[in-house]
């Protein structure tokens, strides 16, 4: 009997395999499953569905523990996912490790441009001699044409600045480039975007449609000159 009990899970155990156990050995196996025989049990009959009683009651909490372990891991994986889990936060990385620039209008006034250069190429120019830094170019668009450009050194390691619109112009775009040489090499480029127009002057009377706007309780602010406007960096 104790090479069968060995060679045989408890998961095995059914009605027909221990009908061919003799009366002794069914006695043995309910005693190793703490079966309670004192009412006096000796129909082979009665024990053997006393014994299988006993290995259901064994059997089927690790089963029922199984199954809520791959529930609540599939629920936990479900979690992480932002499809599932509208509400999920993820966590955006700082650096995307690739070169490339954009710019976001803020007013007529400002506009905000924030960019990154790979790591590889930043490396090489550092160690290029001649290397004098990053800066951005900005160029005014008329009629399709460039017709005037400023630039602005930037640190090798800033990442977003805000700058004021020039003088002139009807649409823009930014260069991001690294000075070698005394030459400006562009590394990237935004898409060209429009200056938003400034609100006309609220002297006076204002038509019927403007005026639910609240434009006349509107302080607004024009720099004369602004040859001479700062430059903001982003820290």
């Amino acid at each position: 009997m104790a090479s069968l009990w060995k060679d045989t899970t408890i998961h095995s155990f059914s009605r027909a395999y221990l009908e061919s156990f003799t009366s002794q050995e069914l006695l043995t196996v309910a005693a190793q499953l703490a079966v309670d025989l004192s009412s006096g049990l000796s129909d082979r009959v009665q024990i053997i569905g006393e014994i299988l009683d006993a290995v259901d009651e064994r059997v089927k909490p690790a089963a029922v523990q199984g199954d809520e372990r791959e529930r609540n891991s599939a629920e936990m994986e479900a979690a992480q996912d932002p499809k599932v889990n509208p509400f999920l936060t993820v966590r955006i990385p700082e650096r995307y490790n690739i070169t490339y620039i954009k710019a976001l209008v803020r007013d007529p006034l400002w506009f905000f441009v924030f960019w990154e250069v790979k790591e590889s190429l930043l490396e090489k120019f550092l160690k290029t001699e001649d290397f004098e830094g990053l800066c951005l170019r900005i160029n005014a668009l008329k009629k399709a044409a460039v017709f005037a450009s400023y630039s602005v050194s930037v640190g090798n390691n800033d990442k977003a600045w805000y700058l004021d619109f020039p003088t002139e112009g009807d649409e823009f775009f930014v260069e991001l480039c690294a000075r070698i040489g005394g030459r400006e090499d562009a590394l990237a480029k935004t898409r060209a975007f429009r200056q938003p127009g400034i609100l006309p002057a609220c002297e006076g009377d204002v038509s019927p449609l403007a005026a639910l706007s609240g434009i006349r309780d509107l302080p607004i602010l024009r720099e004369k000159t602004r040859e001479n406007a700062p430059k903001e960096r982003v820290p």
